[in-house]
């Protein structure tokens, strides 16, 4: 008759400690991922999971004039006609 060995103690506490550590850190992970989807706002619901890039500006106006003020005048002035062009091609019609 061939007996088998038991596991020495300090390996099946060793594995027990592995896999509930495995296990709480994919529960942290898992509440991590659900906490920054709360954040998200209502409209990106309707963003595909496949989407590579989605784009966002925020039409506060104080925001666009913090952003004005930064650079050269120069790079100022073809800022304000960039924004002007965008703003005839995608917000007029």
């Amino acid at each position: 008759m061939i007996l088998a060995k038991k596991p020495p103690l300090l390996l099946t506490i060793g594995t027990a400690l592995i896999l509930i550590g495995g296990g709480a850190i994919a529960y942290w992970h898992s509440q991590q991922r659900l906490s920054a989807a709360r954040g998200m706002p209502t409209g990106s619901k309707a963003i595909p999971e496949t989407a590579l890039l989605v784009v966002s500006f925020p039409t506060d106006p104080e925001q666009w004039q913090q952003l004005r003020q930064l650079g050269t005048p120069d790079t100022q002035a073809n800022f304000d006609q960039r924004l002007a062009r965008w703003h005839d091609r995608w917000l007029t019609q």
